[in-house]
């Protein structure tokens, strides 16, 4: 595996960030639900692989999985932020 998957990770969720960033309209609660649990599973799915097969993960893989999941953990926690702002009655 080395560090493919976690670079893969990595690259979807900061690049949806930065997609969200540049939007002019704020999208549907679905919408923020949706990319806060993907961002959760992405997270579940990479500290699964760190804790059952750590020594998959070399070169680097383990520092990349494990910036990824702090991006992810704070892509969730935004996403769910805005979610709830959607949301909320003005």
């Amino acid at each position: 595996m080395g560090s493919a998957m976690p670079l893969a990770a990595l690259t979807v969720m900061l690049w949806l960030l930065w997609s969200d960033s540049i939007r002019k309209r704020t999208a549907s609660f679905p919408v923020y639900a949706l990319r806060a649990g993907l961002y959760l599973t992405a997270v579940a799915v990479l500290l699964f692989n760190l804790t059952s097969r750590p020594d998959a993960f070399i070169y680097g893989g383990r520092t990349a999985a494990i910036v990824a999941v702090v991006v992810g953990l704070l892509g969730a926690l935004l996403f769910a932020r805005k979610a709830v702002m959607v949301r909320r009655p003005r």
